[in-house]
């Protein structure tokens, strides 16, 4: 028995580093995750005002509607506790539920769509490492024929890849860095490229402006940002702090500082502008 017990410690000895580095490897990930998930914006429309982080609820206005922010904590009834790394990367990617639902493009699938797979894992297990909140989210209210699911199999076939990508040849890494930011995780075209009448973001306009709840979100083009005065230091600056020179956050662009920008790297809110401002080098 003493033997046995000798040599279960000795197993057990050797096997502790090992344990403190899955550990370590777990609490990095899902460090990373946090970070990701705070460009990603995943707060701003999945909390609602007052409500616990990431329980769902909030109200999101649109032509066709209002659609709710679901519950993205780890609960397995109301939230996403039941997903599997690969269902939330179809949910990210696919817009796609577990259960083969759609969900509606209130979600930017059509941006996430091009996230790399490991950060859509490193979100998935920050999220899992939240409380999980067991609260369901307010039923949707669409108007006909938009309250039919079904009928976003089409719409995705059409509309939910319709994000691309500049090609990168002859690119700094900052611009290809900020592309990534600014075109996929901040997904920032949602808001500040126009769409049609179907509601898809008309991609031969995209980043010209936008009209969001009755305010127009302005143009994110090089020569529309140039001539409004802004510089990489403002567009950074304005990320961060939410103010330059050029005004302040309002509206809609103050849950985007507040719970996402303001909490990026400073070398991530470099590329964006750089990115946003066409690859120029900022004034000497």
């Amino acid at each position: 028995m003493k033997r046995t017990l000798s040599g279960l410690a000795l197993a057990l000895a050797a096997l502790s580093p090992f344990l403190a580095s899955a550990a370590g490897a777990d609490a990095a990930l899902v460090k990373r995750g946090e970070y990701l998930a705070r460009a990603a914006d995943c707060m701003a429309c999945h909390t609602a005002e007052g409500g616990a982080p990431f329980a769902g609820g909030l109200p999101i206005q649109s032509p066709f509607g209002t659609i709710y922010g679901t519950n993205i904590t780890p609960d397995k009834e109301h939230g996403i506790g039941a997903y599997s790394a690969d269902e939330f990367f179809a949910a990210l990617t696919e817009g796609k539920r577990k259960d083969g639902a759609y969900l509606y493009p209130a979600m930017p699938y059509t941006s996430y769509h091009l996230i790399e797979r490991e950060d859509a894992d490193a979100i998935y297990a920050y999220l899992m490492a939240q409380e999980p909140i067991a609260r369901p989210a307010p039923q949707t209210s669409l108007s006909f024929p938009f309250n039919v699911r079904m009928g976003l199999a089409g719409w995705n076939l059409l509309y939910g890849k319709s994000v691309r990508l500049q090609p990168e040849e002859g690119r700094s890494e900052a611009w290809k860095r900020g592309q990534y930011m600014v075109e996929v995780l901040g997904h920032c075209g949602e808001c500040h490229t126009p769409r049609n009448l179907a509601g898809a973001l008309a991609q031969d306009k995209r980043l010209s402006g936008g009209l969001l709840n009755g305010y127009l979100a302005p143009s994110l083009l090089p020569g529309d940002l140039a001539a409004r005065g802004w510089t990489q230091p403002d567009l950074a600056s304005f990320l961060k702090h939410g103010m330059s020179a050029q005004g302040s956050m309002f509206n809609e662009m103050f849950p985007v500082v507040h719970h996402s920008t303001q909490h990026l790297d400073d070398s991530d809110l470099a590329a964006m502008a750089t990115y946003l401002l066409g690859d120029q080098p900022p004034p000497a």
